[in-house]
């Protein structure tokens, strides 16, 4: 009984302290430790509020999840309704059939500031969108990456099979094989970038 009463006291104080754990290759390219996330994704049906990606291989709506991540939500409402141009492309996309699927890219050049907020309860699964912390990139899951819970601020989920469709195909365009300097990654970056158009929607 006492032995089991310490480890329940455990449990509670690391989700109390939080925990921070090395994570060394939960995103390739990245070396900022993983924290530990706890805490739903589901935002509030009645202020629902959508990021819309216009592509010329179709449109991904991704509803923003500002009850998890209200800080990035804001910082992405505030670029995108600045009135600043910016490129905004898809420049990496890995192929579901590796087994590491996504598509990455950015819709802002200058960094936050001040820096945004670790927001990273959210869990990195399939249709998610997630600010890879520290950077103005991010990327939309289309396949599982739970290992990477804790690690980005996720801010919004793709909102219809659709945007997945159009997300695949971006997926499938040829690539061309980077090797990162300082990790040793070889990454799959999108021979041509794509261009995207970005608006917020209520």
């Amino acid at each position: 009984m006492v032995r089991r009463l310490c480890g329940i006291l455990l449990v509670f104080l690391l989700v109390g302290v939080g925990l921070a754990v090395d994570r060394e290759d939960a995103f390739i390219g990245y070396s900022e430790n993983r924290r530990l996330g706890y805490g739903k994704t589901s935002p509030d049906p009645a202020a629902a509020s959508f990021l819309v990606i216009t592509t010329d291989f179709g449109t991904v709506k991704i509803e923003l999840l500002e009850a998890s991540a209200p800080a990035t939500v804001k910082w992405i409402k505030s670029v995108l309704s600045s009135g600043k141009e910016s490129a905004k492309v898809f420049y990496r996309a890995e192929s579901m059939e590796e087994g590491y699927g996504l598509v990455q890219g950015r819709f802002w050049q200058d960094l936050p500031s001040p820096p945004l907020p670790a927001e990273t309860s959210g869990h990195n699964v399939r249709k998610t969108a997630a600010l890879i912390t520290g950077t103005t990139e991010f990327f939309i899951s289309l396949t599982d990456h739970s290992d990477w819970d804790g690690s980005f601020n996720v801010f919004g989920e793709v909102a219809d099979d659709g945007g997945m469709e159009v997300l695949e195909k971006i997926s499938h365009l040829p690539i061309k094989n980077f090797t990162h300097p300082d990790y040793g990654t070889v990454m799959r970056m999108l021979i041509e970038e794509v261009h995207f158009d970005a608006e917020i929607v209520s």
